[in-house]
């Protein structure tokens, strides 16, 4: 939704014309790659977590190194959506 208001605000901005579209589109990609490319390595992040796609959940005592680990990963991803949302 983001990235489709950008582009849309960039697009009907009065010094976007047909002639200046490359130029516009290129704004676009210099501003937004980087927040994009960092959201998508954080949704993976997220299912990792969450999901367990890489595996059992860790339960046993011997497991308390990966539970401790996952635990500070889970807090930095609450962390890091509650900043973003204010």
């Amino acid at each position: 939704m983001e990235d489709a208001y950008v582009l849309a605000r960039l697009l009907t901005h009065p010094l976007s014309t047909r002639r200046e579209l490359t130029q516009t589109l290129q704004v676009y990609n210099r501003s937004r790659l980087a927040f994009s490319t960092d959201l998508v390595r954080k949704t993976r992040q997220v299912d990792k977590l969450y999901e367990f796609t890489e595996g059992p959940i860790p339960t046993s005592p011997d497991d308390a190194q990966k539970i401790a680990l996952w635990s500070r990963e889970v807090h930095e991803l609450w962390t890091f959506q509650l900043d973003e949302d204010g």
